[in-house]
């Protein structure tokens, strides 16, 4: 598949070689300024941990865009983003976070090439929702649409030493909607340090880290049940590969054998509050025998994912940090249940139970914990919304602390 999508990539920039971008015909500018206020208690988002602790302070996270429209069917966008803390000099600076050039209907073909920093997610985004430095070639007709892409995760300016990821999603857009897709993410094992002194011990590493997932993913609304609408969504992956010597304390290189998926079903009735209930799992394999050094890996391998968005979803707003964010990003088995209602056509309010488990464990108990978020939602208007969140998270025996860890996330967001 690397030979083949670099194969189509360097073909088709030879035959834009001989194309004309024209002028600039049209130039916007925009962006979005996300301001929050946390309050948090028993846990911190600084060092992903339970902790007995309480703390508050102010976050913002800024974008600003610039879209170009050329003749000929192309385009392009440069987006920057600043995330910073309130009064402090904690930031994470001015990062580049798209830039990229998209050339539409190639030849007069249903085909467009994006090339540069651009986002790509596909399905639900359980497995890749996040910035790519990639090429993407599309080809689009009702009701089929087909991805090909490469991505560089990191540059090692050394032959055999690049993290890459590239693969192939299939949409099919009729009685529901389905993506079925091929993604295979390749990387030579870096050093190892195998003491946690921040020194690597281990090198000339044996052996590749390579895994192959397969997905199959379905949504659908279905009207008039029972009065109101049923919207069903789930999605299985297999993968498949290898790991190499002094992963997870492997000794040699050995197979990767993993499973994950999702299923979410959600009711909304027919009334004027768009009232709702919802009951969603998601399965994420963990290893069957984390003490055998030598036997194959199971533990899903979560590839590239957006934990702000998808897995506080997933996960709940203090699991996610407290469990996902700290490493524990397989592994998984989550029951979640919704339910909401807007009173107002501005106004919505739901809540979310979170019952968090882990898969498997070399000993001890899989209880991570159970939490419940509140949310009130009002939206000004089209581009200006706020929200007010109140978590509650009452950890399991996976943990030492045992206090319960409480966050109230106030948010404001502007689109302009």
């Amino acid at each position: 598949m690397k030979n083949l999508v670099f194969g189509i990539a360097v073909t088709l920039i030879l035959l834009f070689s001989s194309l004309s971008f024209g002028e600039i015909e049209s130039v916007k500018v925009g962006g979005e300024i996300i301001a929050e206020g946390h309050w948090e208690k028993n846990y911190t988002t600084e060092d992903c941990t339970l902790t007995n602790r309480v703390r508050d302070y102010f976050f913002q996270e800024t974008h600003l865009n610039v879209s170009l429209d050329f003749a000929d069917n192309v385009s392009g966008f440069i987006q920057v983003k600043n995330e910073r803390d309130w009064g402090t000099q904690r930031s994470d600076g001015l990062e580049l976070e798209h830039a990229y050039l998209t050339l539409k209907e190639i030849y007069g073909y249903p085909v467009s090439l994006t090339i540069g920093r651009q986002h790509l997610t596909f399905g639900g985004g359980f497995l890749i929702d996040e910035d790519f430095d990639a090429f993407n070639l599309q080809w689009s007709s009702a009701p089929y649409t087909v991805d090909i892409f490469t991505a560089k995760l990191q540059e090692a300016y050394a032959k055999g030493t690049d993290k890459d990821l590239y693969g192939i999603n299939w949409n099919i857009n009729r009685c529901g909607v389905w993506d079925i897709g091929l993604f295979h993410k390749y990387q030579n094992p870096d050093d190892i340090d195998t003491d946690g002194d921040g020194v690597p011990d281990l090198f000339n590493v044996k052996g590749k880290n390579i895994t192959t997932a397969l997905s199959i993913r379905g949504e659908e609304t279905l009207p008039k049940i029972a009065g109101g609408k049923l919207a069903l969504k789930g999605e299985i992956v297999n993968q498949w590969g290898k790991v190499s010597e002094g992963t997870l304390d492997r000794t040699k290189e050995v197979n990767r054998k993993a499973w994950g998926g999702y299923a979410d079903i959600q009711y909304t009735f027919d009334n004027p509050y768009s009232s709702y209930i919802g009951v969603g799992y998601i399965y994420r394999s963990g290893d069957k025998d984390p003490e055998n050094k030598d036997s194959d890996i199971e533990e899903f391998d979560p590839f590239i994912t957006d934990p702000d968005e998808l897995m506080t979803a997933q996960f709940g707003e203090i699991g996610h940090i407290v469990y996902y964010e700290e490493g524990y990003n397989t592994n998984a088995r989550v029951w979640k249940f919704s339910t909401g209602f807007s009173p107002t056509d501005k106004i919505g309010l739901g809540v979310n139970y979170y019952n968090i488990k882990a898969d498997r464990v070399e000993s001890g108990s899989k209880s991570v914990g159970k939490e419940c978020d509140l949310e009130l939602s009002y939206e000004w208007t089209k581009d200006l919304s706020s929200s007010l969140i109140y978590a509650y998270f009452d950890p399991g025996k996976y943990f030492e602390q045992d206090k319960i860890a409480r966050e109230l996330l106030w948010s404001v967001d502007i689109v302009f």
